[in-house]
């Protein structure tokens, strides 16, 4: 179909664009902006990052993700804002820094746990992934959209990749950013896409950089030593901190002797329990008790098997059991259905009357506008456009509740 001035909506997907999302970093929209161009490389270009880049983390092959020969001498940086191996719990928020000492084109993936690569730069938003030397560039985009840290926990990397003599996004990659889709695929794939394009590229024209975080609780919390505070005879009175740290429990432990038995009265262990949801913001109840607002991690847990319950506004009530180790925190993440939601296509830059066919059933004429907006049932649809005298378009698209899926026919 014959195409006009072309008019691009950028929206942003939230956790999950993909089978209910459930690994690597995602993107959360803050609005979503009409514009008719992509925004510049120059929106990304931060002064001072809160953290330096740390130079010389060296990662052998073998433990590589992206398994490539990376060059010894690097002109591309990648850090967090976060020293390497910090702990992102899942829900918080995560920046991106990275830097080129040579003008360069760069792509950048998050590799998740389970073996997941997700391209996170260039984007929906920002298209042009060519990058000045000098500058120190960032995603998110302030007032645009964030990045949150989602499950599986485990060890995830940021890998970048830098080029002088060419951009090595696929064809493929190029397509689904430029219709507002996160490329997602098995890092054995990109390290074959890899080895094979730079193989030929003198070394010193390309470079690689890494970058590692956890994603989970963190394990590591002090614990305090018992402390007597006063001692009479055959009664202790002690101060001991369980896991977590924050709360003092008074401890009695009486020893006493009576008719010749003795009687000790023993303090029920106790753990933690972190909780988060995707999204955020539910209510959460413990056994019918109401504890809070997600995410959110709970202290002095009885050790043991606990109900927990959460309700958000327009989604289903969820709950689930979970058992509570000794000392230890059991970590949940819950995704919550949504009460019968719709999801939607948004035809942009339509032809002018071409008939709309969902799955086969006609739906009606795009309008004198060019753009189309359908509510459809969350699952997979068969989208056909047709015009007397153009060819006829066609698309399979998957559809998620409460999400919007733009279509661009005339790109």
């Amino acid at each position: 179909m014959r195409g006009k001035a072309i008019f691009i909506i950028f929206i942003i997907s939230l956790l999950f664009l993909f089978s209910g999302f459930s690994f690597g970093v995602g993107f959360n929209k803050i609005q979503e902006p009409v514009y008719t161009n992509p925004l510049s490389v120059s929106n990304l270009i931060v002064v001072s990052p809160p953290l330096k880049p740390v130079p010389g983390i060296q990662v052998k092959k073998e433990d590589l993700p992206i398994k490539i020969d990376i060059p010894k001498t690097s002109f591309l940086q990648v850090w967090l804002d976060r020293q390497p191996g910090a702990v992102y719990m899942p829900g918080e928020e995560m920046a991106i820094y990275f830097r080129v000492a040579k003008d360069s084109y760069v792509e950048l993936y998050d590799i998740s746990p389970d073996g997941k690569a997700r391209l996170v730069f260039p984007n929906m938003y920002i298209r042009n992934n060519f990058l000045k030397a000098g500058n120190v560039y960032a995603i998110p985009i302030p007032g645009w959209f964030k990045i949150r840290v989602t499950p599986p926990l485990g060890k995830e990397y940021i890998q970048g990749f830098a080029s002088i003599s060419s951009n090595l996004l696929s064809t493929k990659e190029k397509r689904l950013i430029k219709t507002g889709m996160i490329p997602v695929l098995d890092v054995r794939v990109l390290t074959r896409k890899f080895n094979l394009l730079l193989d030929p590229i003198p070394k010193e024209r390309w470079s690689s950089a890494v970058y590692y975080f956890n994603v989970g609780i963190p394990q590591n919390m002090p614990i305090a030593k018992p402390k007597v505070i006063s001692q009479v005879p055959n009664v202790k009175v002690q101060a001991v901190a369980p896991v977590p740290k924050t709360s003092i429990n008074v401890i009695v432990t009486p020893s006493s002797q009576t008719d010749n038995e003795n009687f000790t009265e023993i303090p029920p262990p106790l753990g933690g329990l972190s909780i988060s949801s995707i999204p955020e913001g539910a209510t959460v109840y413990v056994d019918g008790v109401k504890k809070g607002i997600t995410p959110i991690v709970l202290e002095n847990v009885k050790v043991g098997s606990h109900t927990v319950k959460l309700k958000l506004t327009d989604y289903e009530i969820l709950k689930q059991n979970v058992y509570v180790p000794n000392t230890k925190i059991a970590t949940l993440v819950l995704s919550l259905i949504p009460i019968n939601k719709k999801g939607y296509i948004f035809i942009v830059d339509g032809e002018r009357d071409a008939k709309v066919y969902i799955d086969g059933k006609y739906i009606g004429k795009i309008p004198g506008s060019g753009n189309m907006r359908i509510g459809l049932k969350p699952g997979y649809h068969d989208i056909t456009l047709m015009k007397k005298g153009f060819n006829t378009w066609s698309r399979g698209v998957n559809v998620t509740a409460t999400e919007t899926i733009y279509i661009f026919p005339n790109s």
